[in-house]
């Protein structure tokens, strides 16, 4: 079996022990001086990073039901007693790129009734518009290296409204708002607990983090905060993929140290500050609760869901004292109205954890530098110091872009065939969409497109992460861009894998647009070239692939499938019409745009024709950028005949109006970034065709004559217009809930839509869809 790409910067395991290099202290510059060092393997600055899942819960990977059902199969309410398979998660928290051993929170207010630990949503099925996080949190900072990251949660003092939740959008109908935490009521008046946490690194393997928890509510409030480590589970499924034979350890090794010891990833140290601390240590083992879950004995006590019986619980029983695979340093305060506490802890790579491992005098000073090097890094890219709102929206989607980067495991042969020890999966599977696919050996960092709603990479999602990230790090948006490419991720056939609901699964063809564009934006040196070759090899077993996508009619048209425009049709693609067969162009389309990289070029009399629609506001114009479907079909929807029965196609520009595809997604009239780029871009490419005496009117009948190029801006600062605050402090995107216009913490608040309504700007479908949405990014730094 192919071994998965190693990661600039990451070393294979190696058994029994592992190499480690003296931490070298950076550059004074630092941040790019960090990247040099990572990149050549001299020091594992991206071995540790936001690589946690936010949901692990509720995936296909973990799915082992008959029915192929990862929802019911995996629910919220099994994830804190049941032992994940192939990953793990936690809230705002951090891990190496193996996840190997985790560092994340557990929260508890005193009135909920389990242990804060995960984000919660709504499945597929529950979510009047599909599956849906039901929390607020933000990703604030970030940096390639990961040297230095911020991100904060809003926890309710109330009790989390899990069941409010559930059956209020279950009553409501897909023409219906998504029931939100804010309309709850639960986080009026401040009524909430602001848990903002930060890592720095002090040297590739030492990370002093910071956790500050305020009281925004008018009322004196008690809080519980755990920061917990776990290992992964790898011991309870054969060890072939993950290296290791002897189950992991940690283990008291003072009043404020736990010591971690692992076979390949080594020996670690967390300390915690003595205000971190105050109702000692927690342990447990990282199984599940066989006995809550299946009325069975537990392989080992106690089991995974241990802290939430002594925490929530009560029960001092529930824990061990000294060792386990699961450990939490356990501190309760209560906090005045606007009060702040700071708790502060320290994850280190050391042999022997002891006093010599305390948090030091320089502890805060690591912030303060990490945080002026993250300055300076990014003062050279996003807008000028004159757009000093552009700066910040740039910057926050670069935070959100990197915070995207997960572990992700999935070896299909193995998830087919089941684990010894462990009932067999059923034979259905054998059936099932990704049977074909037992070659694919997934354990790599990729992006997410939203590391909640959609936690497992798409394969055309990731060439639209590609292009922000080459900002950034281009030598990791490459590596995630040839990682699609490699033998043990694309088929024999040279077909891409799209996701794991069904990597068979058709996406559009962008790989080779992404591979070109971010050797455009990497520099086009020599070794981007290289980059290129090695591309353009695998990029040809691809496009054959496509050339072999014919209709069964043979009239030379490439087949459809999730191309992207899923439920913009008439027809449900899934569900053929009465009578008749489904005929679709559109991958024709898209191979153009592969063949070429760009259509190629109409006469200007038919460029003339299209923009005039394009750029109709009556038409495709929104104020917030370009509509996927005309706003004409919301007056005249478009009626189609098929053996006596008619389907229609009507303009929605917000959330779908019917179940496809779970209802999520909707191309019927929403703004959507991805497509809005690639128009963007091909104005851009006639204009330096047809030059500056090419004008045409913008808006249709505005009387404003402009060039492509001023076009193609146009259409830019209508999408960067979704993020910036107009004369009221409002931002489109935020929607119109009061709660946005009365507390100043909503009212900063920047998220990162899936996609955006084509009359509003509200954001609709997921809301860290930042994998595209960060092209903001790029949008705000070329203009």
């Amino acid at each position: 079996m192919p071994q998965p790409e190693k990661a600039p910067g990451e070393a294979r395991p190696r058994g029994h022990g592992e190499h480690v290099e003296k931490a070298e202290a950076p550059a004074a510059d630092s941040e790019r001086a960090r990247l040099r060092a990572a990149q050549n393997r001299e020091a594992h600055w991206q071995r540790w990073g936001p690589y946690l899942a936010d949901r692990q819960w509720g995936t296909v990977r973990e799915d082992y039901s008959a029915a192929g059902d990862p929802w019911r199969h995996f629910p919220h309410d099994h994830a804190r007693s049941r032992a994940y398979r192939w990953g793990e998660d936690g809230l705002l928290g951090i891990c190496d790129r193996q996840c190997r051993l985790a560092f994340s929170l557990g929260l508890w207010n005193h009135r909920d009734p389990i242990l804060k630990e995960r984000l919660f949503g709504l499945t597929n099925p529950e979510g009047n518009h599909g599956e849906d996080v039901k929390e607020v949190y933000e990703r604030l900072d970030a940096t390639p290296t990961s040297s230095y990251l911020a991100a904060r949660y809003l926890y309710p003092q109330a009790a989390f409204p899990y069941a409010d939740l559930v059956a209020e959008n279950g009553r409501r109908g897909r023409g219906d708002p998504e029931y939100e935490l804010i309309d709850t009521g639960v986080l009026d008046a401040g009524r909430y607990f602001e848990i903002r946490v930060e890592y720095a690194k002090a040297a590739p393997e030492d990370i002093h983090v910071r956790i500050h928890a305020t009281n925004h509510g008018p009322d004196p409030a008690p809080l519980d905060v755990l920061p917990q480590l776990v290992f992964r589970n790898t011991w309870s499924w054969p060890p072939r993929h993950e290296g290791v034979r002897r189950r992991p350890r940690l283990r008291r090794a003072g009043e404020r140290v736990v010591g971690a010891a692992h076979e390949s990833l080594g020996a670690f140290s967390l300390v915690a500050g003595p205000e971190a601390i105050s109702e000692g240590w927690l342990f447990a083992e990282n199984v599940s609760n066989a006995r809550r879950l299946w009325g069975v004995a537990p392989e080992a006590e106690p089991p995974k869901d241990a802290f939430h019986h002594r925490v929530v619980g009560g029960d001092p029983r529930a824990v061990a004292a000294e060792s386990g695979t699961k450990a939490a340093a356990w501190t309760r305060f209560s906090l005045e109205p606007g009060e702040t506490r700071t708790l502060r802890l320290r994850l280190v790579r050391t042999a022997r954890p002891g006093p010599a491992d305390e948090l030091g005098d320089a502890f805060d000073d690591v912030f303060a530098a990490r945080i002026a090097e993250a300055d300076r890094f990014y003062r050279r890219r996003g807008p000028g110091a004159a757009d000093p709102e552009g700066k910040r929206l740039a910057r926050r989607a670069y935070a959100e872009l990197l915070w995207s980067q997960r572990f992700y495991h999935y070896v299909v042969a193995d998830w087919l065939e089941g684990d010894p020890a462990q009932p067999p999966p059923p034979p259905e599977r054998r059936n099932g969409p990704n049977a074909r696919w037992q070659h694919l050996y997934n354990r790599d960092v990729l992006a997410m497109p939203d590391s909640w709603e959609y936690p497992w990479y798409a394969a055309w999602d990731l060439a639209f992460h590609a292009l922000p990230l080459a900002r950034l790090d281009k030598k990791e948006a490459q590596r995630q861009l040839l990682v699609m490419l490699r033998e043990w991720y694309m088929h024999p056939s040279g077909q891409l894998p799209a996701y794991e609901f069904n990597f068979s699964d058709v996406n559009p063809p962008v790989h080779a647009w992404a591979c070109w564009r971010v050797y455009q934006l990497s520099g086009r040196r020599a070794e981007d070239r290289r980059f290129l070759a090695s591309a353009f090899q695998k990029l040809v077993l691809n496009f054959t692939w496509w050339v072999n996508r014919e209709d069964e009619g043979g009239n030379n048209l490439f087949s459809g499938g999730f191309l992207g425009l899923d439920n913009i049709g008439v027809f449900d693609r899934s569900r053929p019409p009465v009578a008749g067969r489904l005929e679709q162009a559109d991958g024709t389309a898209w191979m153009g745009f592969f063949c070429a990289n760009m259509l190629a070029m109409p006469t200007e009399q038919r460029l003339r024709s299209v923009l005039r629609y394009v750029l109709d506001e009556g038409e495709f114009l929104s104020p917030y950028g370009v509509r996927s479907l005309s706003r004409v079909y919301g007056d005249r929807p478009q009626p189609v005949d098929v053996g006596g029965e008619t389907r229609w196609i009507g303009y929605e520009p917000g959330e779908s109006e019917s179940d496809l595809f779970g209802g999520n997604s909707n191309w019927r009239g929403p703004v959507w970034f991805p497509v809005n780029l690639l128009l963007i871009e091909a104005l851009e490419h006639y204009h330096r065709f047809y030059g500056d005496n090419f004008r045409i009117e913008c808006p249709t009948g505005s009387g404003r004559m402009m060039n492509l190029r001023e076009v193609a801006d146009e259409l830019a600062t209508r999408l960067t217009r979704l993020f910036r605050a107009d004369g009221n402090g409002r931002r489109p995107f935020q929607g119109d809930h009061p709660i946005y216009a009365r507390d100043p913490l909503f009212r900063d608040q920047l998220l990162f839509h899936e996609y955006f309504h084509g009359e509003t700007g509200r954001g609709c479908g997921a809301s860290h869809q930042t994998g595209w949405t960060a092209l903001l990014a790029l949008l705000l730094e070329s203009r």
